[in-house]
């Protein structure tokens, strides 16, 4: 499975401190390949920095209960 490169240059926007907790999850590698995945093949065009639209949907998903506990779990 291919994953995105999380590494948003010099030119990017500070991450967001609120996000952090969900970076290097299960959670966030399979959103972020999907969102590569579309926005590769053009069928979605992302106007913000991806960290931030991956952070936004893992916080409303955990927060709705929608993924199981072991998705929220950092991989080490």
């Amino acid at each position: 499975m291919r994953t995105p490169s999380h590494d948003p240059g010099p030119d990017a926007a500070p991450r967001s401190p609120a996000y952090e907790e969900y970076e290097g999850t299960p959670l966030w590698a399979a959103l972020g390949s999907a969102l590569a995945d579309l926005t590769t093949r053009q069928e979605l065009v992302v106007g913000t920095a991806p960290h931030y639209v991956l952070g936004h949907l893992c916080q409303e998903l955990a927060a709705k209960r929608a993924v199981q506990e072991a998705a929220l779990r950092r991989v080490e």
